[in-house]
């Protein structure tokens, strides 16, 4: 039978949605073992399954659902099957996406729960939750604990003796935490608000955590969670939950970690390897580069389409004003005869190497953070000097330390380290160009660059445009977005100008129409 709107949440089956929506979860994972030739394993979780998937069968039947019957038919056939290979097909192909489509016809839920949250099931069957206030999803609308297995299999390290989770969701990160670390490490939550701890129990999966191994600490504020953390604890964040902090005074402490732990698990090798390989260029650091030549004006050139509409500006700024571009616009610069003064490379992916392709000639100084591709520092034949950029886990800041080297943080982002480089070197004024920190007009960079694509910003983070109204971001660039108006609050002296006439709005920014050179 096929229930109506909310009929989950009115009969009470809720709980009994879920669990069959994890045991459909893990028979994708019996897949996965099965492709990775790790049969023994993946035979083990199907007999251990086995009187999971029997009771869901039988719902299935009592149901009179419509492909009860060929589900039945093709678990008895796989009861039977000695080709693992063939039985992982036909668990792939056939029975999981019926027991998928059974799911999806016992009902939905979309009904808001407070006067802040909302919760809705998903195509998996497991539930999401909506901040409302914040326009914001806490978790995937397809399947939020396959996205929390990634997450934690991205991340786990075995070596931490225990775990602090920022934002408690509705517990999948926690779950998976407590799956893939086998029960070993405690882990302790931190969250702001108290009802998202009772709606994780009631509508998620941390009642399936033993209460032994969670620690559930509600906080003022976010500042208590990292006072708390230690050298030997893991750290994990709940990225969604940053957005939904308005606040950037508790928000910037949790987004400069996010930033940091997300960097380094996502390009941990690759920065050890360009490091080792910049190092070993012998370029010099920073430090050596005669600054006297910074004009009190500088010009931070990022890659956001509000370049298209200053490029003239620009361009008339040239000889009265320092350029400091990032990579991802060089190109479109030299293009339009524009020959910036500095240009900035941080991104460890062999992708930024593209962007110096073509161009080895030029004469432009390249400041070269020292986890950024390897290959740029090889091949660039200009003058280059490199940063060293903090990156825990790289042996960057202790080759930094052992030469007496500034650190540069940057927050994540090869414009914010261009805005740190300008502020370093004592400007008056900083003008933001190309700095729009969201996707205006569904687009996410100017014209003319590699990079330029169309974004689908259905499922995006809304947020507060620069005259008003919204446009649409992600956690990355809002999480960068928090990082500049900390980085604004704490200068004094500096006058920054926003050039963007339709990205996101930057606490502590003057408009650019809005001033007089």
């Amino acid at each position: 039978m096929t229930f109506s709107d909310n009929s989950l949440l009115q009969d009470g089956k809720i709980k009994e949605n879920i669990e069959y929506a994890n045991l459909i979860s893990q028979l994708r994972q019996t897949v996965n073992m099965i492709r990775l030739l790790e049969s023994d394993e993946a035979i083990y979780q199907l007999d251990r399954l086995s009187g999971d998937i029997q009771s869901l069968l039988t719902e299935c039947i009592n149901e009179n659902y419509l492909e009860a019957e060929d589900l039945k038919r093709n678990l008895e056939t796989i009861a039977d099957i000695k080709d693992i290979i063939l039985l992982g097909d036909i668990l792939e192909n056939v029975v999981v996406p019926i027991m998928e489509r059974w799911i999806q016809s016992r009902g939905i839920i979309d009904i808001a729960i407070d006067e802040k949250y909302r919760i809705e099931s998903t195509s998996s069957g497991f539930m999401t939750i909506k901040d409302i206030k914040a326009n914001r999803y806490l978790h995937s609308n397809n399947d939020p604990m396959d996205e929390a297995r990634y997450l934690i299999k991205k991340q786990f390290d075995p070596e931490k003796k225990e775990y602090m989770v920022w934002g408690c969701g509705l517990g999948y990160h926690i779950y998976q935490l407590y799956v893939i670390s086998n029960g070993s490490v405690p882990i302790k939550v931190y969250d702001l608000d108290p009802n998202m701890v009772k709606y994780a129990y009631k509508y998620g999966v941390l009642s399936w955590i033993p209460r032994e191994l969670v620690e559930i600490h509600i906080v003022n504020n976010t500042q208590q969670f990292i006072d708390d953390e230690r050298k030997e604890c893991g750290v994990l964040f709940l990225s969604s939950s940053l957005s939904c902090i308005t606040d950037h005074k508790q928000s910037h402490p949790l987004a400069t970690g996010f930033v940091q732990t997300n960097f380094q698990y996502m390009w941990g090798h690759e920065v050890r390897l360009n490091f080792n390989s910049n190092r070993r260029q012998g370029l010099p650091d920073i430090h050596e580069l005669d600054r006297s030549k910074v004009k009190k004006e500088a010009v931070v050139i990022g890659g956001g389409p509000s370049v298209d509409e200053y490029i003239d500006t620009v361009r008339a700024w040239k000889g009265r004003k320092t350029l400091i571009a990032v990579g991802t616009v060089w190109k479109r610069l030299l293009r339009e005869g524009i020959k910036p003064d500095y240009v900035v490379m941080f991104d460890p992916s062999e992708m930024v190497f593209k962007q110096v392709y073509g161009i080895e000639d030029q004469s432009v100084i390249l400041l070269l953070a020292m986890q950024a591709n390897w290959r740029i520092a090889r091949y660039y034949k200009g003058p280059m000097y490199t940063m060293c950029h903090m990156c825990p886990g790289s042996g960057i800041e202790r080759y930094a330390k052992e030469n007496d080297f500034d650190i540069w943080f940057s927050g994540g982002s090869v414009s914010v380290l261009a805005m740190e480089f300008a502020i370093r070197c004592f400007v008056d004024r900083i003008y933001m160009v190309g700095l729009d920190l969201a996707y205006p007009g569904a687009v996410s960079h100017a014209e003319g660059t590699e990079s330029r694509k169309k974004m689908d910003i259905s499922n995006m983070i809304a947020v507060t445009a620069v005259h008003g109204g919204i446009v649409y971001t992600d956690v990355s660039l809002d999480t960068y977005r928090m990082w500049i108006e900390f980085i604004i609050n704490e200068t004094v002296g500096i006058e920054y100008i926003n050039m963007s006439k339709e990205g996101a709005k930057i606490k502590g920014t003057l408009w650019y129409e809005d001033i007089k050179e």
